[in-house]
């Protein structure tokens, strides 16, 4: 490889480290919230906490694929004046569209609650969760523009701030009367603003952002978002629809449960999530650089690295696991050895299949992707219906486990056949 080739790794290593140490803040930030709730509330307010999460996630999982995704792709073959412009036309137009979702969303529920079609603990809930939704949009677009701009450190320091608030926010919502669930989904909106506010002074001080609407982002980035979105849109039904099936088929409280032994294999489930987010940039630059299979190969090592990493922690909780449960979690959880294992099957499954994903959206394929997750939600929800009545919370694992290994193996057919297409 050439001089030129590599002049971009050490930049590229030091946005990579300060990836992983953000990752590590944001995943223990995230086990110790789960862990305050599960320790100091009941079961079926952390299920109520798990469910607007969820959606959370769902929110930010649209706007990563209809917008950041595409704009990745896009900005880094745009001249830097053409980037700031595209970013920051596109966050302006997110704003308006997020300020109109949520007074819609906070009109509807106090005209519910006048007219006796909710109570009034309930709507407290749904308020706060909209709050969430809203402000961690705010935060997540914030996120992708560092990132996109190579500014991992500046994205380390407005979560830095964003975990400290939560944190104290969470404390502050098991002592406080009243339904926990909206107290700790207000925190984290609260936190959640914060955070973009700090990331957004950032960025204006560097004027890294601009808006003069000249040219028509919305329309360049279209071809890709369609796809880009429905895909998202399904793929969030694989990867949290389990939480409503298990909500409609039992309760809260099963949710409760699914998630506390979900929650002790999360820092590999966020590893993976933070690696990914990094990776995609990353590749685009690859893809130039050395072509699809350079991509591939150095894809391959960060899968080793961390699969390396994640068989070593599930060794150390399978050794702990009933301490951890009985003593930390202060719960019982039925099946929780099987309930662990499937979870840790289920996160090496996902990172394999997330991180060479990557190159397949490097390349532009979402329409692609975006078939081949309809398909495998569509087999993962069949399955895990009648699974759950034959085995109970631990069937919502078995079937997403049928789901994802289909989903990983049709991955690397993708994966192959574009390496077939290219010279």
């Amino acid at each position: 490889m050439s001089a030129e080739n590599t002049r971009p790794r050490p930049a590229l290593l030091r946005l990579f480290g300060s990836g992983v140490v953000d990752q590590a803040l944001l995943s223990a930030a995230s086990f110790a919230v789960g862990l305050i709730l599960i320790r100091y509330s009941s079961s079926a307010d952390y299920g109520q906490y798990v469910l607007i999460q969820a959606a959370v996630l769902f929110l930010v999982t649209i706007q990563s694929a209809w917008v950041l995704g595409p704009a990745t792709v896009l900005s880094a073959k745009a001249s830097p004046e053409v980037q700031r412009d595209m970013l920051g036309s596109l966050g302006a137009g997110l704003a308006t569209l997020r300020h109109c979702a949520l007074l819609l969303w906070t009109l509807g529920l106090l005209l519910a609650l006048v007219l006796g079609w909710l109570p009034m603990a309930t709507v407290l809930v749904l308020v706060a969760a909209g709050l969430a939704g809203a402000m961690a949009l705010r935060r997540e677009y914030l996120r992708g523009v560092l990132m996109i701009l190579s500014r991992a450190e500046t994205m380390l320091r407005a979560d830095g701030l964003f975990v400290l608030l939560l944190l104290a926010a969470v404390a502050a919502a098991v002592l406080l009367p009243g339904p926990v669930a909206a107290w700790a989904s207000a925190g984290f909106a609260l936190a959640s603003l914060a955070g973009a506010l700090l990331a957004g002074r950032m960025l204006d001080r560097d004027g890294a952002l601009t808006h003069h609407g000249r040219l028509p982002y919305w329309q360049q980035i279209r071809p890709l978002a369609t796809w880009a979105t429905v895909g998202a849109a399904i793929y969030w039904v694989l990867g949290q629809g389990y939480n409503y099936v298990l909500a409609l088929k039992l309760d809260a409280t099963a949710v409760a449960s699914v998630n506390a032994a979900r929650l002790l294999l999360m820092p590999t489930y966020l590893l993976t999530m933070g690696v990914k987010s990094l990776l995609l940039p990353m590749c685009v630059r690859w893809l130039d650089e050395g072509g699809f299979d350079f991509v591939l190969r150095q894809i391959g090592k960060f899968v080793l690295a961390l699969a390396l990493l994640d068989l070593i922690y599930f060794a150390v909780l399978m050794a702990t696991h009933e301490w951890l449960v009985e003593k930390v979690l202060r719960k019982t959880l039925a099946d929780q050895g099987f309930m662990l294992s499937m979870w840790f099957l289920l996160s090496l499954i996902n990172l394999v299949r997330d991180l060479y994903l990557s190159a397949l959206l490097a390349r532009e394929r979402f329409r692609d992707t975006a078939g081949l997750v309809a398909l495998t939600a569509a087999l993962t929800l069949l399955t895990m219906w009648p699974a759950i009545d034959r085995l109970g919370m631990s069937g919502a694992l078995v079937g997403l486990a049928v789901g994802e290994t289909v989903f990983l193996l049709g991955a690397l057919r993708l994966i192959a056949r574009e390496r077939r297409r290219l010279p």
